[in-house]
């Protein structure tokens, strides 16, 4: 019995608590004693369950490069804020990584479906707990954003499409298609959308009238800025080199926006197209790390600190950052990104960046048509210029031992060469 509450109603009343309450209010305490001593013990015993519960269904655990833990979980298992019906149709795995509410999500679904109860939450964060510290001593793979190299080096590319069936176009010298066999290559974000269905004999000039680059005369120069934007476009399917910046600039109304938004939806699309200039580093990396093809509108000013973040994640030189504002714990992040900037006067002024720029200058145009009219034309034939894209990188793997670099040393080597081959 708590001495404090006879106190209390000892001062209260002025009298000793009588003998027959002090035993109902120790009755009360012993139980709630034994009731919490039962929760410890049926959440420890959860915990434990949800673990082999996991494994058990198909769960593999790894580590990404940076260390964290990651579920690839079996899409005919995965059924969380999906049609069920649905999922056991699908093949393949959907890679989660474990500190994400969607895991704890999954989790207390398989919990659910297998027991008919839902578990504690402490005993699921408790089961994630264990889980990720296996994880951290399973097997490194290097997860990528939107494409990679395939894992056996055998030089071939995987375009991830980002459906739900977790597919992904596998590029080789011998072709391209679509697969749901598909090694563990790939982190999402919420914010991406599917890629469209690619077509066999595409076309990639079907994308020429969409974009606003060159004045659409019959001029060399012409021609030769719209060929050098698509064979740019082109290389965003080779993953880990460093891809020059797309930067347009022009007067207001030149559909800077609109052919940069364009030029995204057909390898990144999303849910979200254009940034504003970030804040801070942070929120930069952020949104670096997230989009393969950032593009960030309407530019005026371009601070030291953002200017030194993109030239750094053009090259693929790792930037740090902490985790959390309340720890020490640093988390790397090496990128390379397609990077795109647009502006009417773009503010590029440091040297790092300028010399890995491209600028394409845009021109006004009589012909005004509405985006919603624009989107409609460009969703009907996306699939044909993108396996036209395909088919690009189809030949230029074919002819990458064969073509030979001249001997002048260009800041974007890697790029010069795959984009020789894309041009050939």
């Amino acid at each position: 019995m708590d001495t404090v509450l006879l106190q209390v109603y000892q001062q209260a009343t002025g009298q000793e608590m009588p003998p027959e309450i002090q035993e109902k209010l120790s009755n009360i305490t012993k139980d709630k004693q034994n009731s919490l001593k039962k929760e410890k013990t049926d959440k420890s015993q959860m915990s434990v369950q949800l673990y082999h519960l996991a494994l058990s269904n198909g769960v593999k655990l790894f580590q990404d490069q940076h260390g964290t833990g990651y579920a690839q979980v079996p899409l005919s298992a995965q059924q969380t804020k999906r049609d069920p019906q649905e999922v056991a149709e699908w093949q393949g795995y959907e890679n989660i990584r474990l500190i994400d509410s969607q895991f704890e999500d999954y989790l207390m679904h398989l919990y659910y479906t297998s027991t008919g109860n839902i578990p504690y939450r402490d005993a699921v964060k408790q089961a994630i707990s264990v889980l990720s510290y296996d994880a951290t001593r399973k097997e490194k793979v290097r997860l990528s954003n939107r494409v990679a190299w395939d894992p056996s080096g055998d030089g071939s590319i995987w375009v991830d499409t980002a459906d739900k069936q977790n597919r992904a176009y596998h590029i080789t010298k011998n072709g391209w298609n679509l697969t749901s066999e598909v090694p563990i290559l790939f982190q999402r974000h919420q914010h991406q959308q599917t890629l469209p269905t690619a077509k066999t004999e595409g076309n990639i000039e079907k994308l020429l009238p969409f974009i606003n680059v060159g004045s659409h005369r019959s001029s060399k120069t012409s021609q030769h800025q719209q060929l050098l934007l698509i064979v740019q476009t082109a290389s965003y399917l080779i993953p880990d080199i460093p891809h020059p910046i797309t930067a347009m600039y022009g007067c207001r109304g030149s559909h800077k926006s609109s052919t940069q938004k364009i030029l995204k939806r057909l390898i990144d699309p999303s849910s979200v197209e254009t940034q504003s200039p970030p804040n801070n580093p942070k929120d930069a990396l952020q949104i670096l790390d997230h989009h393969y093809i950032p593009i960030f509108d309407n530019l005026n000013i371009l601070p030291r600190w953002l200017s030194d973040t993109l030239y750094r994640a053009v090259t693929g030189e790792g930037q740090e950052t902490r985790q959390l504002y309340t720890d020490d714990k640093a988390f790397i992040r090496q990128l390379s990104r397609c990077i795109m900037l647009n502006g009417v006067n773009l503010p590029i002024t440091q040297s790092d960046l300028l010399s890995r720029t491209i600028m394409h200058p845009t021109e006004p145009t009589s012909k005004h048509i509405a985006e919603a009219e624009l989107n409609k034309a460009f969703a009907e034939i996306q699939g044909d210029i993108l396996g036209g894209l395909f088919d690009v990188i189809v030949k230029a793997l074919q002819l990458k031992d064969s073509v030979l670099m001249p001997e002048t040393d260009y800041r974007l080597a890697d790029f010069f060469k795959w984009g020789r081959l894309s041009k050939n």
